[in-house]
């Protein structure tokens, strides 16, 4: 039996889709908060969330869900840190980094994945991928201060419904 939908894996970040989108996103477009709620965005909202995803598991996949139907029409890359980064920073993993960027790839809420994600962003990082929202974890969000000391004043923080989760937009 064969299904009516068609299941795409989500690009990585250089693969030649991933890039076509990137470069179609007129990044010159500013959107507000308010534009973003309301849905009338004139281009989708490229929202970033990073993780390890070690174990995926139904706690991931709400993260990215949530991330995801924050607002009408969000494009949704995730990065995932290498096995590297993760053990200099956080510890050992039981799944490889491959591995975690496969399981990351098929769940359905992700649009592009970003291997080996920086450990701390950057506005560099976040104006390559023409990203204008920044969704953390509330975990990681306890130390947003350093894992985001780098990004500009210009970045707007709020929360999701659930209180699962914060934002930061760019604005």
């Amino acid at each position: 039996m064969t299904s009516k939908r068609q299941m795409k894996l989500a690009p990585f970040s250089e693969d030649e889709h991933a890039l076509e989108i990137l470069e179609f996103c007129d990044y010159s477009i500013k959107i507000s908060k308010e534009m973003a709620i309301s849905g009338t965005v004139p281009r989708p909202i490229r929202m970033y969330t990073d993780g390890i995803y070690d174990l995926f598991h139904p706690g991931h996949a709400r993260q990215l869900m949530q991330a995801k139907y924050l607002f009408p029409n969000v494009y949704l890359i995730v990065g995932v840190c290498s096995d590297k980064k993760t053990n200099e920073n956080k510890g050992r993993t039981v799944m490889d980094e491959n591995e975690r960027y496969e399981v990351v790839r098929h769940c359905r809420h992700v649009d592009e994945v970003v291997p080996d994600a920086p450990w701390t962003l950057d506005d560099e990082f976040l104006n390559r991928h023409k990203v204008i929202t920044l969704i953390i974890s509330l975990r990681k969000a306890v130390n947003h201060s350093f894992y985001y000391r780098s990004i500009s004043s210009h970045t707007m923080m709020s929360h999701t419904q659930r209180e699962v989760m914060k934002t930061f937009t760019r604005i």
